[in-house]
């Protein structure tokens, strides 16, 4: 369990662990290619996980067992006086029954337009910065290395940003974060010296890949208890849609014969949606809190 003011912190420090794997990707690439074969990269990347796999089965805790023991279990009432089984049961039917109640209904889309526009920018950039920088004239282990520090910063973002986060408040940090991904592509596109280039693509690994990490610690401490669970499931959800059409859509620019500056606007425009919508949020949390009640537990 998470104490309220650090949970951004450890939503941040756990995913650094994600911009790690993510960093030594490109790295080992520009390291290997183009004189062995990239199936190096798949075999070395499947060692850690035969190694942490066994490690994690054995340390980390069973936390079905513990539910299993449960005798009693609670109810929550919320505010709108529906019962929610706090281990399952209602809690499953009724989770996205409650995510549209009045006064959280607005929050539920906006989070899921937020979760949208940042996994559609994690995976479509990543996926496609490469071949975008080779495009543009850069070569592999430039491209490789481009990458690199868009990772390095995406770390440092998670970190920093959660403790920024608990410090300010979610809103403001996700919002920046986003408006900073996108200021740093437009930039690019102005084909910028090397050493700007690269600051740039730390700077943009910092907002745009940072701001969907912050917007999941968003959600957790703008939900009452009982809809963390469903509120972070479906935003994650909605969110895989973006994650399916991010390198989709710079698959379609770059086969269309379009300069390769198209590449940057289209993931430019989600990230200034994701920042709008985080913008609204708050409005929508106040909203939210002055129509309900703080949630009661009753005993069955």
């Amino acid at each position: 369990m998470t104490a309220p003011g650090r949970r951004s912190r450890n939503v941040g420090i756990t995913m650094a662990g994600y911009a790690a794997g993510a960093l030594a990707a490109p790295l080992l690439a520009a390291a290997l290619l183009p004189a062995h074969s990239y199936r190096w990269i798949y075999v070395i990347g499947a060692i850690p996980a035969l190694i942490l796999i066994p490690i994690a089965w054995r340390v980390m805790p069973d936390t079905s067992r513990q539910t299993r023991e449960v005798t009693a279990p609670e109810v929550t009432v919320s505010g709108d006086g529906v019962p929610v089984d706090t281990h399952g049961g209602s809690a499953k039917v009724d989770g996205l029954r409650q995510l549209f109640a009045p006064g959280v209904r607005a929050a539920t889309l906006l989070f899921w337009v937020m979760s949208f526009c940042g996994l559609l920018l994690v995976f479509g950039i990543s996926t496609w910065l490469p071949t975008i920088m080779q495009t543009a004239g850069y070569s592999l282990g430039s491209s490789l290395l481009q990458t690199a520090a868009m990772w390095v910063g995406a770390g440092v973002g998670m970190i920093v940003g959660g403790r920024v986060a608990d410090t300010l408040g979610p809103k403001p940090v996700v919002t920046a974060a986003f408006l900073i991904g996108c200021v740093s592509l437009i930039i690019m596109s102005i084909n910028p010296s090397i050493v700007v280039l690269f600051l740039l693509m730390f700077v943009s690994g910092v907002g745009f890949i940072g701001a969907q990490v912050l917007t999941n610690a968003y959600i957790v401490t703008a939900y009452p208890e009982h809809l963390r669970g469903p509120a972070i499931g479906w935003a994650l959800s909605i969110g895989r849609l973006g994650a399916i059409v991010g390198p989709l859509l710079g698959g379609v620019i770059l086969s269309s014969g379009l300069h390769v500056e198209w590449n940057v606007y289209a993931f430019a425009i989600p990230a200034a949606i994701g920042a709008v919508a985080t913008l609204l949020v708050p409005a929508v949390i106040r909203s939210r809190n002055a129509t309900t009640t703080e949630p009661s537990r009753q005993a069955v």
